[in-house]
């Protein structure tokens, strides 16, 4: 009974005290007033938050999307670049065997496989921007890095036989011309010498390097004359290739082909190194704005784990 009586009295009390609260937060209009701008503030920088974050995001998606549509077209401009060098008179295969040096062929061939490699890359790079593909930016990351890497080296390669070729034309010439198994190696230098007026590797008419050095040749030891393709089209062939009187023996081409030769390689080389550079550098720009959105693309799984914890934590 005295149980019943307190608890009676307990929940009279509480009524009471219930009653009295409600009438003060009733009254009291700063203190709904305080409690209502804490529930807005909150809710405004919760707001704010998330419009920062979706417009940081946007900005990175645009970006990689911007970019990856330069370097399709950049892509493409080298493919159709590598391609054309590749069936140009002097092919990088013809004179990368000529000179017994893989250099040229090599840079040329990083060249033309790049830019279609960086025309698919760039098609990933714009999906996985645009549906803001974790996965493809992934593949589209790795594989940039790697194609900057390449492109560099393409750029180096073709430099470097710029600087080499001179060295190399001599001892190919006086060791393979005319030679059983080095078809591809006469076929060019005949071709070269009738192309550029030219016969030998380099210097003029008292050079011993020019038309000159082939008296050392092995060829010229088993013919004892130069080549047909040393003398003007219309020469007597029997006269110009065995007279070695120089001022008689005016259809002899007398200057070397070695500066002819190198104005060609030298362009293209320049072309070759600043296409690779310019293509490796706009892959970094672009590389950059695909690591940014990729980290900002957070999982699902882990974005609901983040705000389940944050709730736990304002509960």
């Amino acid at each position: 009974m005295a149980s019943h009586y307190g608890y009676e009295m307990d929940r009279d009390f509480g009524r009471v005290q219930d009653t009295h609260v409600d009438k003060i937060w009733s009254t009291d209009t700063d203190t709904k007033e305080w409690f209502r701008k804490g529930s807005d503030s909150g809710s405004q920088t919760d707001g704010q938050s998330k419009g920062e974050k979706d417009g940081t995001l946007s900005l990175f998606r645009y970006g990689a999307t911007a970019f990856s549509f330069l370097i399709f077209f950049s892509g493409a401009g080298i493919l159709g670049l590598g391609i054309y060098l590749m069936a140009y008179d002097y092919a990088p295969q013809d004179i990368s065997v000529a000179m017994g040096d893989k250099l040229y062929q090599a840079a040329a061939l990083i060249m033309l496989i790049s830019g279609g490699c960086i025309v698919l890359l760039a098609l990933c790079g714009c999906f996985g921007a645009a549906r803001s593909s974790r996965l493809m930016l992934g593949v589209f990351i790795a594989c940039n890095g790697v194609l900057v890497v390449t492109l560099i080296a393409g750029a180096i390669m073709a430099f470097v036989f710029r600087e080499r070729m001179r060295n190399d034309m001599g001892p190919i010439l006086l060791n393979n011309y005319g030679e059983d198994g080095s078809e591809r190696i006469t076929y060019f230098w005949d071709f070269m010498q009738k192309r550029l007026n030219c016969c030998g590797v380099s210097g003029g008419v008292n050079s011993t390097t020019s038309w000159m050095i082939y008296q050392s040749s092995k060829y010229y030891q088993k013919s004892g004359k130069v080549p047909d393709s040393c003398c003007a089209p219309k020469a007597n062939l029997n006269s110009c290739t065995k007279n070695l009187d120089m001022t008689s023996n005016t259809d002899l081409y007398k200057n070397g082909c070695y500066d002819k030769l190198a104005d060609i390689i030298k362009f293209n080389s320049v072309l070759i190194g600043a296409c690779s550079l310019a293509a490796a550098l706009a892959l970094i720009f672009v590389l950059l704005f695909a690591v940014c959105l990729f980290h900002h693309l957070r999982p699902k799984k882990r974005g609901i784990l983040e705000r389940n914890k944050d709730d736990s934590i304002r509960v």
